[in-house]
């Protein structure tokens, strides 16, 4: 390079690296869903109200001993006054109604032992339902077969990501669940912005949920945005 034509050279360089850029940042844009074990719930659901039902019955048991015991306990008090008053013929009468208190004593303990046990069952299914509605699932993974983008998952979780094309207007996936895989075919319309940072991204609007071939979804169509989330029942 000539040595007058150097300097101009350099200052184009700096000038070019000191203009305003626009950095070129592409990435796939995605759906947040929850995928919810419609079998489990209603299995759960089932538990929890025969559960429900049998603390009822437990407490009405409850209840009822507790009456009768108190009863007899009375009547002990007034068996007690008249053998002290001479009346020796109620000794008999007083023993065995002594060994009845004892098994009703024994029974109530037994019984609300038995609530006790049947109402932690019941928080833990609450708990589970809770979970379960929430959509808190272990997916073994989830592929995009339009662009080989592949999730693998070692943990639960509520929430999951689902990869869209960014290069095309509808996405095929296959959700693996345990030992069964599940496939979705979603449109959308994408659109390019800037971010804060003046890389160009990509949002997704519009979903449209074409085929599936799970149990029921939460909607079949909906104005969704990429935070918006999706229920797939399975």
């Amino acid at each position: 390079m000539k040595r007058h034509l150097f300097p101009f050279f350099l200052l184009t360089v700096i000038a070019f690296c000191c203009a305003e850029t626009q950095e070129v940042y592409f990435n796939d844009p995605t759906i947040r869903v929850q995928f919810i074990n419609a079998d489990t719930l209603i299995h759960l659901n089932d538990s929890l109200e025969k559960t429900t039902a049998a603390i009822i019955v437990v407490n009405d048991t409850i209840d009822y001993f507790s009456d009768s015991l108190s009863v007899l306990t009375d009547s002990l008090f007034i068996l007690a006054d008249s053998i002290d008053g001479g009346r020796d013929e109620y000794i008999e009468i007083r023993d065995e109604l002594l060994i009845t208190q004892i098994a009703f004593l024994n029974t109530l303990i037994l019984l609300e032992g038995t609530a006790e046990i049947l109402t932690d069952i019941r928080t833990q299914l609450s708990s589970t339902i809770s979970n379960v509605t929430k959509g808190e699932v272990l997916i073994s993974s989830i592929t995009n077969l339009e662009n080989g983008s592949f999730l693998s998952f070692v943990d639960s979780a509520a929430d999951y990501f689902l990869p869209m094309s960014m290069n095309a207007d509808i996405s095929r996936l296959a959700v693996e669940i345990g030992n069964k895989s599940y496939d979705i075919e979603l449109a959308y319309i994408r659109e390019d912005f800037l971010d804060e940072k003046k890389r160009i991204r990509v949002s997704i609007s519009n979903l449209e949920i074409a085929k599936h071939d799970f149990d029921s979804i939460s909607c079949q169509s909906l104005n969704c945005e990429n935070e918006t989330p999706v229920k797939f029942y399975f």
